[in-house]
């Protein structure tokens, strides 16, 4: 609401310094926010059994800048609050609604109320009111322009409903930037008495026409609406011969993918060439495709929107939602099997155990895997299994005791593992003990006597050789 006492109180409290305007988002100068390209040319504007097809406004500018609202508060300024840019799209007494697409590619709704009108001045202008609903924003978008904005303003601004009153000197409107992705957006007016604002005691001029504006920035043309009815705006074209289908394959799980299916979409008069897919319906389109199935994978368990936009061979589009329920995951991990390479060694010899682990659940895990040998623990480990997958993962065990063991990893047995002594090869000198008649074994401290037992216990006599010995002392004997 603009009136004389209202500005003359800002004025007075922004002289002492006790209240400063604050801009909103996006006015001349400041940062847009980041927001998706617009790839439509084309849109449907339909309104209960019509449809007109319109295409974007195509500036040489952001859509801020084309808006050009003014308060005394903007550079440039002006005491007379609203809209100042180009003429072509206001008319008096009436209100327009267009999409602009900036050079970036980024495309606005765009909503104008009233011409502004200079010349009616002084403090008794009627006013007009008008509500607006909105359904069907996309989440990547936002509102970047409020007209009006100033301390205590009477308009009300939320991001699915805009009310707004103005005096009949000026205008009204606002600016919704990332019109992009397949976005199918509903606006429900109400005009005059039924708006919100509207204030049986104040002087009141209605509002009297409807339109959206299309083609060339200099002279759009005007599509006359009914002011009694919602309008919703599209991407694509009135021709009803494409009609798009889109299912999911069932449930899926975090992190598993899932398979979206558009094969049942159907077109009379063309052949369908692309899909382009929009996985979280958030306006951005995050893959194309020549197929009319795709799988993806939600990372989080929760309720999700997955959107396809079916391209046909004329450039015809139409678009279609599919929930898609992503449940949290549970890892089911067992040992399936465990064997050994062998079943017998010998003490501190070595013996690889192979245990196999299975994961029946849907989801990845981890779990601990210990080897137990008898009454002992051999070996800890950790095993990650995917989901639906299995693993297999040795352990080396050093035997270290002789007998019989158990041998199992996480109480599943691999069998019974028999250990030995260790077998010897080869020769090794030994001490013999002392044998009856006083002889003592090789090395012994005691007093040795010779005699023929010496002689027949020397390892290195053969047969022959004895036999020669006792000949010889024979002859000498006889001598």
């Amino acid at each position: 609401m603009k009136l004389r006492p209202v500005l003359i109180a800002l004025l007075v409290l922004s002289l002492f310094g006790t209240a400063v305007a604050l801009p909103p988002p996006g006015l001349p100068g400041g940062d847009l926010p980041d927001a998706p390209t617009n790839h439509h040319s084309t849109y449907a504007v339909e309104q209960g059994a019509s449809c007109t097809e319109v295409s974007p406004i195509h500036g040489d500018t952001n859509v801020v800048d084309f808006y050009d609202y003014r308060t005394p508060y903007t550079n440039s300024s002006s005491w007379a609050y609203g809209y100042f840019g180009p003429k072509a799209f206001t008319r008096e007494n009436g209100s327009t609604m267009f999409l602009y697409q900036a050079p970036s590619g980024v495309t606005s709704l765009v909503m104008i109320h009233d011409k502004m009108n200079k010349s009616r001045t002084g403090d008794n202008n009627p006013m007009s009111t008008v509500t607006f609903g909105f359904d069907g924003l996309p989440s990547s978008g936002q509102w970047v322009l409020m007209d009006d904005t100033y301390p205590h303003r009477d308009d009300r601004w939320s991001r699915t409903r805009l009310d707004w009153i103005w005096a009949g000197s000026r205008t009204d409107g606002g600016v919704f930037r990332g019109v992009s992705g397949d976005s199918k957006i509903t606006v429900t007016p109400s005009w005059n008495e039924d708006a919100t604002l509207y204030n049986p005691q104040l002087k009141h001029e209605p509002v009297t026409s409807w339109a959206f504006l299309s083609g060339g920035s200099g002279s759009p043309s005007a599509t006359e609406l009914d002011m009694g009815s919602p309008v919703t705006v599209r991407p694509g074209t009135c021709g009803a011969s494409l009609q798009a289908s889109l299912r999911a394959a069932g449930t899926a799980s975090a992190g598993t993918p899932i398979t979206l299916d558009a094969s049942r979409s159907s077109d009379s008069e063309g052949t369908p060439t692309k899909y382009r897919w929009d996985y979280d319906d958030d306006g951005t389109v995050d893959e194309t495709t020549t197929r009319p199935t795709t799988t993806h994978t939600y990372s989080k368990p929760g309720e999700h929107i997955a959107r396809v936009t079916v391209v046909d061979s004329n450039g015809h589009t139409a678009s279609a939602t599919t929930p898609v329920t992503v449940k949290r995951t549970k890892a089911n991990i067992h040992v399936a099997d465990v064997s050994l390479d062998r079943n017998q060694v010998s003490k501190g010899e070595k013996v690889t155990v192979s245990a196999t682990f299975e994961n029946t659940g849907d989801g990845d895990g981890t779990i601990p895997a210990v080897l137990a040998v008898g009454n002992s623990v051999g070996a800890r480990k950790r095993v990650h299994v995917a989901a639906g997958k299995t693993k297999t993962v040795t352990y080396t065990y050093e035997a270290t005791a002789s007998g019989k063991q158990t041998v199992a990893v996480n109480g599943v047995s691999a069998g019974t593992l028999a250990v030995g002594q260790p077998t010897t090869t080869g020769e090794s000198n030994t001490t013999t003990h002392a044998k009856p008649g006083g002889q003592t074994t090789p090395g012994s401290n005691e007093s040795r006597s010779f005699g023929p037992s010496v002689v027949f216990d020397h390892p290195g006599m053969s047969g022959f050789v004895v036999a020669v010995i006792l000949l010889g002392a024979a002859l000498v004997v006889r001598r």
